[in-house]
């Protein structure tokens, strides 16, 4: 196979993989994440090397728009795994402020301040 055909199937195989990424990462798949980013370290160090050839402009020039298309699918990825991150990160904060919360009642004053009651327990007892 020559130089320029395997670069096709490496771009192909990088698309494929940040494709199949991207279907995790909207259907929430989380646990089949590190498998795909084991596939695109694979692929990119596959294409790092290639690019790092000296002939490395005529190989890739015929490729321009699937190298394009590389770029633009990473770039969708990460939005979506930052959101992922932040999403994860807010339900940990709030698991926690559930799970730690104050067992007391906090009270205000005519202003909107917060009053602190010390000792002052909460009771789950209908009223009415």
């Amino acid at each position: 196979m020559d130089q320029t055909a395997q670069l096709e199937q490496i771009i192909d195989n990088l698309i494929e993989t940040l494709t199949v990424e991207k279907e995790y990462l909207l259907n929430g798949a989380y646990r089949e994440l590190p498998s795909v980013t084991e596939r695109k370290l694979y692929f990119t160090s596959l294409l790092d090397d290639y690019i790092a050839s000296p002939d490395a402009r005529y190989f890739a020039a015929p490729h321009k728009e699937k190298i394009h298309q590389i770029k633009q699918i990473a770039d969708s990825n990460e939005v979506l795994l930052s959101a992922t991150r932040s999403g994860v990160n807010s339900a940990i904060t709030r698991l926690n402020k559930i799970l730690h919360r104050e067992n007391t009642v906090g009270t205000y004053t005519e202003s909107g301040s917060k009053l602190d009651t010390h000792n002052v327990g909460v009771t789950r007892h209908k009223i009415a």
